[in-house]
């Protein structure tokens, strides 16, 4: 009697709940995914098609800044490009600011007490209305001097301005001229009498005694001198030191230290502001720039690591704020910050952030760009401990291009919860979804900047600024209009039992309408078969019917191109 064989049993792989790429499983399950591009993925793991982009803002010189504040709920994003400052408020024309004095080696946007400030390596503006000299605040060198003679010194310079006031208060036996100590005079600005300006021909300045002369005075009178000074070797070494500087903190709960600027490429100093004190003097018709509110005096830093390490980040992360250099981490409490004891504790000597602005906060999850992954940090220990960081960038190390992490810059896009990275080195965006765990990309554009991060991410391709809208479901350029392509695949989906498979039935879930939906299955890494369709509205369930030989694995390539809302819920393949 002839044996009967046995019956072939049948093998259902199915993806629902959608995982994103990761390459080290795809050969490994049968519901591994080795490619998500130009989809992102939804709240309840389906896949969606990344929206389209529309053209915000175009100059004909290269964009070397780009940033976004939100003031009374409306967008403003404001550009630099070349040495001109633009403003582009949604719906709007662009405005000119103005220019910049030179352009200077790098751009970067800061926010202190509410007002925008932009650094270019040669010089700190404030950035309002109208672009101008940043808003410093001019210290009080003397307090209440007696004429001829100088007083203990009250405030320490301000490294922002080479500017000082002294007060006097004239005895009982005054004397026509007024001290400056031991400043080494350049000019005066304004002298006051009591409270009024007085003009040019009641007073003058005597070089060899750095003496203010005047012309009327009196007993009680009270002076105030707007005095110029020349700036030693040390003075100008710190404020060039500190124009290099690329990256900014803010801690408001601080009494004194509330900015902190850091980033220097060529040390690991960081600078900080202290507070104005109350009696603050209003210059009224001096000079606009003149009696601000940024005050950064001489030696207001300190250093982190050895000279060798560079501060790339300065965050708050829970109860602590964490310091960064190249390859270590320091942590330090806040109120520490506030006193002159900068106690400082190194909790991991060989993970930080490996440029400047590589890491960002987004509620308690805090991430950073290694110098060869891309890490998350914990929140167990201040103790010294190389696991209180993990690198979430292995799922998709083997795609990077080589350069990645030195190149990378990074953004939040608060609303989808989503971390994307780009680098100038890599023509793709790679996005880690904080909610899933898990990586996608977008592709189909070129990037040098990433900006913005309250409702979509914007970016710059040379000197045109785009700006991602959900109401868009193709790429408006500047050129004209893109189909966006959306692609998934699938890892090796290797047969459960010895025998070989036929393919019987593919069938896609979602929400599709317009554009085409194409299909490959890989056989045995060998034979491709591919069907497409042209999507019309509504649709829900399509099948496929594969005629297929016998293989022992597969893997699957799904491609959507057009406009319209292409939503995929899941995938079900059967085989037998």
């Amino acid at each position: 009697m002839a044996q009967k064989s046995k019956p072939k049993t049948s093998q259902k792989s199915s993806y629902y709940h959608f995982e994103g790429m990761d390459t080290r499983k795809t050969h490994s399950g049968k519901e591994s995914v080795s490619l998500i591009d130009n989809f992102r993925l939804r709240e309840d793991g389906s896949l969606e098609k990344r929206c389209g982009y529309k053209s915000l803002f175009s100059t004909s010189e290269k964009i070397r800044g780009a940033t976004l504040r939100v003031i009374d709920g409306i967008e403003h994003y404001y550009f630099v490009s070349g040495k001109t400052v633009y403003l582009q408020i949604s719906g709007e024309s662009p405005v000119q600011l103005g220019d910049m004095r030179e352009e200077g080696d790098h751009i970067y946007f800061f926010e202190y007490l509410s007002q925008l400030y932009l650094g270019n390596g040669s010089r700190f503006y404030r950035v309002g209305e109208t672009l101008t000299r940043a808003d410093t605040y001019l210290p009080i060198y003397g307090k209440d001097w007696d004429g001829t003679n100088p007083g203990e010194q009250y405030e320490e310079i301000n490294l922002l301005i080479n500017v000082v006031i002294i007060t006097y208060k004239l005895k009982s036996t005054p004397t026509g001229y007024l001290s400056i100590g031991d400043l080494n005079f350049s000019g005066l600005y304004a002298v006051y009498r009591n409270g009024v300006k007085l003009p040019g021909t009641e007073y003058g300045f005597d070089p060899e005694f750095k003496m203010i002369y005047l012309t009327q005075y009196a007993q009680d009178d009270e002076f105030m001198a707007v005095i110029e000074f020349k700036t030693s070797e040390e003075y100008d070494k710190q404020f060039n030191e500190l124009l290099a500087m690329r990256g900014s903190s803010v801690f408001y709960e601080l009494n004194n230290n509330n900015l902190f600027l850091w980033g220097n490429p060529s040390n690991n100093r960081i600078y900080y502001t202290c507070n104005a004190p109350k009696e603050h003097i209003e210059l009224g018709e001096t000079r606009s720039h003149l009696g601000g509110k940024v005050y950064i005096p001489i030696n207001s830093f300190f250093s982190v690591g050895s000279e060798h390490d560079r501060i790339n980040a300065m965050i708050r992360h829970y109860d602590r704020v964490m310091l960064m250099t190249n390859s270590a981490t320091w942590i330090t409490d806040p109120a520490s910050l506030d006193s002159k004891d900068f106690k400082i504790s190194n909790i991991n000597a060989s993970i930080g952030c490996s440029i400047p602005n590589g890491a960002l906060r987004v509620e308690n999850t805090l991430i950073s760009i290694g110098e060869n992954a891309v890490y998350s940090w914990t929140s167990d220990t201040d103790e010294l401990n190389e696991c209180n960081a993990y690198s979430i960038s292995e799922p998709i190390k083997n795609l990077l291009p080589e350069n990645f992490f030195k190149t990378c810059s990074i953004m939040l896009n608060r609303k989808g919860r989503e971390i994307w990275f780009h680098s100038t080195a890599s023509t793709e965006v790679w996005i880690y979804n904080l909610t899933h765990k898990a990586w996608f990309r977008f592709s189909g554009f070129s990037s040098d900047i990433l900006f913005g991060d309250t409702k979509e991410i914007g970016f710059v391709s040379g000197g045109n600024a785009y700006l991602f809208d959900p109401a868009l479901s193709s790429d408006q350029t500047v050129a004209g209009t893109n189909e966006i392509n959306s692609e998934f695949g699938s890892g090796e989906v290797e047969c459960e039992t010895p025998d070989r498979k036929k393919l019987q039935s593919l069938s896609i879930r979602g929400e599709m309408e317009n554009g085409e939906l194409t299909v490959s299955v890989i056989l045995d890494n060998k034979t491709t078969l591919t069907e497409s369709i042209k999507l019309q509205p509504h649709h829900t369930v399509i099948p496929f019917r594969f005629k297929s030989s016998g293989f022992y694995s597969l893997v699957l390539r799904l491609s959507i191109n057009g406009s319209g809302k292409h939503i995929i819920h899941g995938i079900e393949l059967n085989a037998k």
